[in-house]
Parts: C-alpha cells; sequence; structure tokens
C-alpha cells in the first residue's frame, strides 16, 4: 500500500480545487457559509504553511470577517457574469484564448466536452455551465485528485501515475494557458474585495500546483533509471 503522505497530498489538492470551484459560483448565504467551514478544515490541513499561503491567507481574511451576499452578488454580476456591456472579466478559457470570429468558443468547447469524455468524469453542476467555465475546470481537477488519492489507497502505482499525468496534462493545455491572463485582468480592473483576493489566490494556486506535479514527474522519471 502506498504511505499516508501519497494518499494525503491528492486529498489536500482535491480539497483546494473543491472549493476554488464552488467559490467562483454564483454567491449564496449557505455557499459562504460552506466554503468558510472548508476554508478553516483546509487550514488545520496545513494549507497556510505552502508556498502559495499569502494570497490565501488575505482571501480567508475577508471570509472571516464576514461577507455580505447582497454586496457580493453585485460584484459578482459586474466582474464575471454578462451585462449590458458585457461582463469585465469573464471567467471562461475562450474569452482568453480563442476568436469569436474564427468560432473559437465552440472549439475551445467541443476540446473540453471531448476531454471530460475520454477521462470517464462528469462535472455536475447546480448551474449548468460550460466546460470552459473556470468552476467547471477546476471540479474536473478536483475529480482526478480524487482518482489519484483512490489509487493510492489501492497501492495502484500505474493508476498513480496517470492520473498524475492527466492532471498535468490538463494544467498545461487549460488552466494555466488562461487562469494567468483572468488574473491579470482581475487586478487591473479591481484594487479590493473577496473576488479579487480569490482570483489571486486561485492564480498563485494553479501556478504552485502545476510547478508541483512537475517536479514529481522528474523525481519519479530519476526513481525510474536509477
Amino acid at each position: 500500500m502506498s504511505s499516508s503522505a501519497e494518499i494525503e497530498l491528492p486529498r489536500l489538492r482535491q480539497g483546494l480545487y473543491r472549493f476554488f470551484a464552488v467559490a467562483f459560483l454564483p454567491p449564496e448565504a449557505a455557499r459562504i457559509e460552506q466554503l468558510a467551514a472548508a476554508a478553516q478544515l483546509l487550514d488545520d490541513l496545513g494549507v497556510d504553511t505552502l508556498a502559495f499561503a499569502p494570497p490565501w491567507l488575505e482571501m480567508r481574511r475577508l471570509l472571516d470577517n464576514g461577507l455580505q451576499v447582497q454586496e457580493l452578488e453585485t460584484r459578482y454580476v459586474r466582474l464575471f457574469e454578462s451585462g449590458s456591456d458585457g461582463a469585465l472579466c469573464p471567467p471562461v478559457e475562450s474569452f482568453y484564448v480563442s476568436s469569436p470570429r474564427e468560432g473559437g468558443p465552440a472549439l475551445v468547447a467541443a476540446e473540453l466536452e471531448a476531454a471530460f469524455t475520454s477521462l470517464g468524469l462528469c462535472v455536475a453542476s447546480e448551474s449548468n455551465l460550460e466546460p470552459d467555465h473556470i468552476s467547471a475546470q477546476l471540479e474536473l481537477m478536483a475529480l482526478m485528485c480524487a482518482q489519484e488519492a483512490s489509487a493510492a489507497e489501492r497501492g495502484d502505482l500505474s493508476s498513480i501515475s496517470e492520473w498524475s499525468h492527466e492532471q498535468r496534462q490538463f494544467l498545461d493545455s487549460h488552466l494555466h494557458l488562461w487562469v494567468p491572463r483572468f488574473v491579470a485582468r482581475v487586478r487591473e480592473t479591481t484594487s479590493s474585495g473577496f473576488y479579487r483576493a480569490l482570483v489571486v489566490s486561485v492564480g498563485a494556486f494553479v501556478d504552485h500546483d502545476r510547478e508541483l506535479l512537475h517536479v514529481l514527474e522528474r523525481r519519479e522519471r530519476t526513481g525510474a533509471r536509477s
């Protein structure tokens, strides 16, 4: 069987991806309470000691100070949802990597749907989000982390490697391509508030997690050759 550390890391990463996926859904009182409880649990597992902790701690401070749902709704719509002049910072991949004139959004959606299908995973969302929405992509990463953790619990080294590879590939092919641009746009648009802190935090986490997976891959290759 795998060591507890090999199981705990993907479970911790699953929890973080799941937290961020929920945080980018429209704000509701029950959802905010759920996020506060989940954030406390993640801190108990040591998230606040990791390299991306500073933006996480700023987001946690705002969450702990109490958030007014009505104010969040106004900011959420202004930043992330279409209004009369469009969303300021659309949280969707197609906005940052494709051209509408060339049918880009449809191509991105089709590519993502094929990726979800090939992995045999179903991202369920009460909001019926498009596959290029950040919540759908973060939820997919959470599901892949869960698969990796289950494989570790079984001691299935081959499946652990496969799911880790799928996560690296998805980060490289999707989240890493557009989330930094999304973060930069939010930074330019707003100077404070929960959603700014959330976006900066998820950007730091995606960068950290991608680097972590590539480091683990290099170690795995070195170990296989030794």
